[in-house]
This record gives structure tokens, C-alpha cells and sequence, in this order.
């Protein structure tokens, strides 16, 4: 196993994530409707939305005229990014925007929504950048295309871009000590969308992810080296001096106590062929503690020694 760039990579598949974002939808369902006040071109109105079923993600390369076809954002570019990009689907969303001046007609309507989103890594935290919308059902009538750009666009992309940003890998506390682990990058693949951590103040290369196998599973974590080795010794090191073994035998007549205790351990190593595995001089103490007699007493003997 050859070492990354990054020291912890974690990942989700579409159906992993899109579970999550089901159940978000199922208990928090405020989160997907709702409704406000909003000025368009000297005009009030009153917009309403509601995402009727649970979006889902999208992977993969953006479908042949997605693109083109799609509203953009304010300041999205003009070619859809090279990397981070995948499609938040939202099966049936519904629209209607009500102007107070009642001479003006009502805008509304439901159907297929598409949000082209970028995902990147922003003040160590994941962050979902909505690009573009793309309708199944778009408006022709110039005025209502006016409206849908200045009032619906705005509104549900905000919404895609809060699904999935902010996460964040808390501190963990491993073996007994703190391991800050930072995003430092995101790779959208066909497959999986991973969030690259290091445990160092340092960057990754946009493309130092690309091209990486990732196993096949619907969520893994996937440790560097480097850092599967620190973990290693981190847990050797909270368990110097302490007994990893303190088993007692017998019965009323005698009784033994078995101790070993964890003195060193030196040159510890990784086995190339599973970085799982650590190898090493290990250095151990057995004591064994023997009472005899009524109530385990008066005698005792107590031998003490040093093995591998």
C-alpha cells in the first residue's frame, strides 16, 4: 500500500447518502417547504415552495445538453467546473409566486428540478456550491422565464446548497488521545463522493485524488500509512504500564492471580501486504499471585517475571 497525500478519506455512494438525505426529508420536512416574501423588479410577491419528494444525488458525468439548458446562478461560470460537480435531483418540487399587485398574473408550478452542484472543501468544512437548475417542464413565456430566473432559481438552490454543507469530521479521541482530523478536499467520482482529512495544517492537490480506486462499499474510511501508523502507536502508548491481562482462578481452597503488564514496545512496523497489521519487539511482564488455604490464606507465593 502506497502512501497518500491524505491520512483519513472518507466515502458515501449515492444510495448512502441519498438514505440520509430520505430520512432528513421524512423528520424535517419544514426544512423543504415554506414561504416568504421576496421583491422582483419593483414588485412584491409572495413565493411558496415545497419539495414534495426526498431529493437525491446524482453522480456521474452531467447528462449530453444538462448544462446548457439549465438557469444559472448569479456568477457561476461558464463551463461547468472540471471537478466536484454532481446533480442534486428533485423529483417533484412545486413553485407558486403571488404578486400583491393583483393585476399581475400568479407564476407557479411542479415538476422535475435538477440543481448542478459543485462540492469542495471551504473553511475545513464541505461545501456545496448550487451552479445551476435545470427544469423538465421549463416556462416558455419570456415574462414567466424573467420571474422563474429572479425568484424560484434563487430560492431552491439556496435550499440544495444547505443539504449537504458544513460537514465536518469532529475530533476524535482515539486510544486515549485527540486526533483533529481537517477536510481538505472532496472527489466526486462516478461513484462515491469522498471527503479527503489530514491531520496537518497542509493542502492537497485539486487533482491528487483523481483516478483512485475506492473500495466498494457503500461508506468506508480509508486510512494513509502514515496515519494507520500513528494510530498504532498511539494505542501502544496508552497501554504502557498497564496491565492488559488480570484474570483471577480458583476456589476456596487456592487461588491465583495472573497479571501481565505492557513494559515497551520498539520498532513498531506495518506489514506491506495489510497496513492493518503492526509488527514489533514487545516487552511484557507476567506476575502470578497463589494463596492457599482457608480463605486464600495464611501462605502465599508470588513469582514475577519478564517474557517477549
Amino acid at each position: 500500500m502506497a502512501d497518500t497525500g491524505y491520512d483519513l478519506a472518507v466515502g458515501f455512494t449515492p444510495k448512502a447518502l441519498n438514505s440520509g438525505l430520505g430520512k432528513l426529508h421524512q423528520q424535517h420536512g419544514a426544512i423543504f417547504k415554506g414561504r416568504e416574501r421576496r421583491a422582483f423588479m419593483t414588485v412584491t410577491y409572495t413565493l411558496e415552495w415545497n419539495v414534495a419528494e426526498a431529493p437525491r444525488l446524482v453522480l456521474g458525468p452531467l447528462p449530453e445538453g444538462r448544462w446548457k439548458d439549465a438557469y444559472k446562478a448569479k456568477g457561476a461560470p461558464e463551463s461547468p467546473p472540471a471537478t466536484g460537480v454532481f446533480l442534486l435531483d428533485l423529483p417533484k418540487a412545486g413553485f407558486k409566486a403571488t404578486p400583491d399587485d393583483k393585476s399581475l398574473r400568479s407564476l407557479q408550478g411542479e415538476g422535475q428540478v435538477q440543481a448542478i452542484c459543485q462540492a469542495f472543501v471551504e473553511n475545513k468544512t464541505l461545501t456545496i456550491r448550487p451552479l445551476a437548475l435545470w427544469f423538465a417542464s421549463p416556462p416558455t413565456d419570456p415574462s414567466d422565464v424573467r420571474a422563474v430566473k429572479g425568484l424560484v432559481v434563487p430560492k431552491i438552490l439556496s435550499i440544495a446548497g444547505g443539504l449537504l454543507t458544513g460537514l465536518r469530521i469532529p475530533t476524535q479521541e482515539l486510544f486515549g488521545r485527540k486526533i483533529t482530523l481537517e477536510p481538505a478536499l472532496v472527489d466526486v467520482s462516478g461513484t462515491h463522493l469522498v471527503l479527503a482529512a489530514t491531520g496537518d495544517v497542509k493542502a492537497l492537490a485539486p487533482d491528487s485524488l483523481a483516478g483512485t480506486k475506492w473500495p466498494d462499499r457503500p461508506v468506508f474510511a480509508l486510512g494513509s500509512r502514515t496515519f494507520l501508523q500513528k494510530l498504532l502507536r498511539a494505542g501502544v502508548d496508552q497501554y504502557r504500564g498497564k496491565d492488559i491481562f488480570n484474570k483471577n482462578f480458583g476456589n476456596d481452597i487456592a487461588n491465583v492471580t495472573v497479571k501481565v503488564v505492557l513494559k515497551f514496545v520498539e520498532d513498531l512496523t506495518l506489514d506491506p501486504a495489510d497496513p492493518t497489521r503492526g509488527t514489533g519487539a514487545v516487552g511484557l511482564d507476567f506476575s502470578a499471585d497463589l494463596k492457599v488455604g482457608p480463605e486464600n490464606g495464611p501462605c502465599s507465593f508470588i513469582k514475577a517475571g519478564s517474557g517477549l
